[in-house]
């Protein structure tokens, strides 16, 4: 028997917290594509850096090219 036992979990943020993180942080998309349309302008990535590789699905992947075999 294995006298060390590790476990990821400690340092895995709890799913809970994932979920609620992911809520406010497609609200903030939210507000900040609404604020940029009333502005006439596209989102950039400075208006997304704080949140770029948060929530779920990724807020990043919004912005991935599709790739197709052909």
């Amino acid at each position: 028997m294995c006298k060390h036992t590790h476990t990821l979990t400690p340092s895995l943020q709890p799913w809970e917290s994932e979920f609620i993180d992911s809520e406010r942080v497609w609200s903030e998309y939210a507000l900040k594509k609404e604020e940029a349309k009333t502005q006439n302008r596209r989102l950039t990535l400075d208006d997304l850096d704080d949140s770029w590789d948060r929530g779920i699905p990724r807020i990043n992947t919004l912005f991935q090219k599709v790739r197709t075999c052909v």
